[in-house]
């Protein structure tokens, strides 16, 4: 009878405290790989903030270490022992903000930040930087993933298999994943989650020309007079073909007179686009191209916004262009392709994912069509995500 009684008590102080917790201020975490300058990863803090200051009360920035690139537009972040110490004076709201970041392991993940790390012994009380079992950490209310990707889930029983990874995502409050290949892992797992667009796609509606015009750099300013393509490229894909990628671009420049816009989205260890872009320009004439040195995330935007056209390996930027409807024709990683596949119909080597061997006709033929990816159903997916996010948050 007395343990019956505890189990009751028990049960009873639980319910009021999550009837407290519902009315306390809220607090969101949003947790990125935004340590290192990858344009892409560094977008989620922004979106987040703006999309939900009208539910949240504070927000805090944290990623794996502390950082600070402020002067490159980012927004400074704190290191992952924030989420060690969270306060029950707050109802805390983890929010996963995006990227191909799904069962990402800590060293590699580290790596990205300085080669340096990779050996280290990490002592965080999570088995994954990015994917959180809501008992891992103490405190922890709401854990929410926002768009998330992992096209590689379904193919690999070591993930899907796994039922400590199931027990993990389980946890969670809400899924959302931005690809079919990463929901068709969820649904091997018997994972509850929604499929919606990557929440990058909001930012023409977020941030204006006007907005983008007060934080651009007179190097932005410059190009922008003239027509441009704005061109980008990691270091992987290049594969010793540098020389190729320039003939190509000389022969646009020769037949459209469109200036050649070098311009890095991801300088951190494993994207090295100003690697890539360097050797590039090394096989063009001085006078046909510019190349951006340390852009911050707003020069990147607006350069793309403007651009006749992006052409490039980058998925962020390839969302970027969708979201200005600038002309767009990418290459290169498999999950750039797959995101596409995901939200566009009529993909091919004639359209917008392309190979090597197909690259100078594909522009020239997109320069010509202006034919551009609408991303109206995009946008409605991740209006739809963020409502069922809030209505989480709030329940």
């Amino acid at each position: 009878m007395c343990k019956i009684k505890l189990r009751i008590k028990m049960r009873f102080r639980k319910i009021i405290n999550k009837l407290f917790k519902k009315y306390m201020p809220k607090r969101m975490y949003i947790l990125c790989a935004n340590d290192r300058f990858n344009y892409g990863d560094l977008l989620f803090p922004f979106i987040l903030k703006e999309c939900f200051k009208d539910t949240i009360d504070e927000f805090i920035i944290c990623s794996t270490t502390e950082s600070d690139m402020s002067d490159r537009g980012a927004l400074p972040t704190k290191d992952f022992s924030c989420l060690t110490t969270l306060s029950n004076s707050y109802r805390n709201i983890l929010v996963i903000g995006g990227g191909e970041c799904v069962f990402c392991n800590w060293k590699d993940i580290l790596n990205y930040v300085s080669a340096d790390l990779y050996n280290i012994e990490t002592s965080f009380p999570t088995k994954y930087p990015f994917t959180i079992q809501k008992d891992e950490l103490k405190n922890l209310d709401v854990v929410l993933y926002n768009s998330v990707g992992c096209h590689q889930l379904n193919e690999r029983e070591e993930l899907f298999g796994n039922p400590q990874n199931k027990k993990i995502l389980e946890s969670a409050d809400y899924v959302a994943v931005r690809d079919t290949p990463t929901s068709l892992g969820m649904s091997r797992m018997n994972i509850m989650h929604y499929k919606c667009a990557d929440s990058a796609i909001l930012i023409s509606q977020l941030f204006n020309n006007y907005f983008l015009d007060e934080r651009v750099s007179d190097t932005v300013r410059l190009i922008q007079r003239r027509r441009y393509i704005f061109f980008q490229m990691g270091l992987v894909h290049i594969k010793g073909r540098a020389k190729e990628y320039a003939d190509i671009l000389k022969k646009i420049n020769k037949e459209k007179g469109l200036l050649i816009c070098l311009c890095p989205i991801g300088t951190a260890i494993g994207h090295d686009d100003q690697q890539a872009l360097s050797e590039i320009s090394k096989y063009l004439p001085s006078d046909i191209y510019y190349i951006v040195k340390s852009p911050s995330i707003w020069d990147i935007m607006s350069l793309i916004s403007q651009a006749e056209l992006y052409c490039g390996t980058s998925l962020h930027g390839a969302i970027t262009a969708m979201s200005y409807k600038t002309p767009l024709i990418v290459h290169g990683p498999k999950k750039l392709q797959v995101y596409i596949e995901s939200w566009y119909d009529t993909v091919g080597s004639e359209y917008s994912f392309v190979s090597m061997e197909n690259l100078e006709k594909a522009i020239l033929r997109r320069l010509d069509s202006r034919f551009i990816i609408f991303p109206d159903n995009q946008i409605e997916s991740v209006k739809q995500s963020f409502s069922r996010m809030k209505k989480t948050i709030l329940r």
